[in-house]
């Protein structure tokens, strides 16, 4: 049977790849950056394609692409996928608007609601995008709202009738438009 192959790598490129495959945060380029060390140990393809649960092929397109471009080899290439509805500047305008007031766009709630902001958006941009995404892009730049509850001091008297009487005209108004 004939020997493998092996890569020949100098201690620059060893430490390069090393390096490489400690910074980065995805599986599929650390299984490459392993598959082209274990290589220069001598390893067959079929070995590190055993130990890295790949296909051989695999390992064989690794050494290809690193012969080819280097350690840039193991970056993954830009996958191709929908466009965002939401541009850089409809984010930026989100999250500068969901530290104002909603009273200054026209509302009558003291807080933004989800629902509030998606409206304000289609308004303002003509995007129309879920409350769920909004909630991802407020929680990704660390804005979190609890909604306050209104609570009356005073279980019964005036300041529970003020409570009470609040929220029956903020609805009607609310459905007024």
């Amino acid at each position: 049977m004939a020997r493998p192959k092996i890569l020949e790598l100098d201690r620059r490129e060893i430490e390069a790849i090393r390096e490489f495959a400690t910074a980065t945060r995805s599986v599929r380029e650390y299984k490459r950056a392993q598959a082209i060390l274990y290589k220069a140990r001598g390893m067959t393809s079929e070995q590190i394609a055993q130990l890295l649960g790949v296909n051989w092929s695999t390992v064989q397109r690794c050494l290809a692409r690193y012969k080819k471009y280097g350690v840039a080899g193991f970056k993954d290439k830009a996958r191709p996928g929908r466009k965002p509805k939401l541009t850089r500047e409809g984010k930026e305008k989100l999250l500068k608007t969901v530290l104002k007031n909603p009273r200054l766009f026209g509302f009558l709630k003291n807080n933004w609601s989800l629902g509030m902001l998606r409206l304000y958006l289609k308004k303002e941009t003509g995007i129309d995008i879920s409350e769920v995404h909004i909630w991802r892009l407020l929680h990704k730049h660390g804005i979190v709202y609890k909604r306050p509850k209104l609570v009356a001091l005073e279980k019964r008297g005036k300041g529970a009738e003020k409570v009470e009487n609040y929220k029956r005209i903020a609805r009607a108004l609310q459905k007024k438009g």
